[in-house]
Order: structure tokens, then C-alpha cells, then sequence
């Protein structure tokens, strides 16, 4: 009888008990870890606390080309290089601005759009350098 009881319940669709509490738990576990990566997110998203990524390497290049040696892309400088970290990094926070709606970011949806963002990352001081280089 017993065994009937349990196929007639699974086949109903029922979860035994100890089912639902392992997957609670294993909900529980994703959603701190989620969390955590939300919380990284939004502190990689901001540059000196109210501006975004891109403020920062709008603001490396704009420095180096005021010092008279603007960014190669390129080159295989260190300059290149640290450049080149920061738009993985802006890169990811474009991405992560339109796949996870929930990370709070801030409400400059302009400037991350395709059309925007190479204006906010600060690539008028890239073609300021090549032009000035030719």
C-alpha cells in the first residue's frame, strides 16, 4: 500500500519532503551568491562614486593625450595595456546593463548605447592621437 500511495503521488507530481528542502536550501546558496556578484558588479560600475566605468577611461586617455603621449591602441605599450583593461571592463558593464536589469546601475542609459559609448569612453583623445601623429 505504501508503495502505491508513492506512485500515485509522484505521478500527481508530488516533492517529498526532503526534495523541497534540499532545493530550498540550494536557492537559498544561489541567491547570496547572486548577491555577491550583484554587489561586485555595482562596485565595478561606479568610478569615484557617482560616475560610471567609462568615466575612467575617458579619463586615462584624456590624461595621456594632455601629456603629450595619447594612447596607441596599436602599440603594445603599458599605456595600450591599461587601456585595454579598462574597456574590458566597461565592455562588461555594457553587457551586464543589458542582460541583469536587476544590478542597480545608474540611469545614463544614453551613454551606454552602441551610438554613445565610444564618446563616453573617451575616444575623441584616441583620434586626436593618430590624427596628430600623421
Amino acid at each position: 500500500m505504501k508503495f502505491i500511495k508513492k506512485m500515485l503521488l509522484s505521478w500527481l507530481g508530488a516533492v517529498p519532503q526532503e526534495k523541497l528542502t534540499a532545493k530550498e536550501s540550494e536557492c537559498t546558496a544561489l541567491k547570496e551568491k547572486l548577491e555577491n556578484y550583484e554587489q561586485f558588479a555595482e562596485q565595478c560600475y561606479w568610478y569615484i562614486g557617482s560616475y560610471p566605468a567609462w568615466k575612467a577611461q575617458s579619463e586615462f586617455r584624456e590624461l595621456l593625450a594632455e601629456l603629450g603621449c595619447p594612447v596607441d591602441l596599436k602599440s603594445k605599450s603599458r599605456a595600450a595595456s591599461v587601456d585595454f583593461y579598462l574597456g574590458k571592463v566597461v565592455d562588461a558593464c555594457a553587457e551586464l546593463r543589458e542582460k541583469v536589469p536587476s544590478v542597480k546601475f545608474g540611469d545614463d542609459a544614453e551613454l551606454w548605447s552602441n551610438r554613445r559609448l565610444p564618446e563616453a569612453r573617451g575616444d575623441n583623445w584616441l583620434a586626436k592621437s593618430v590624427s596628430n601623429a600623421s
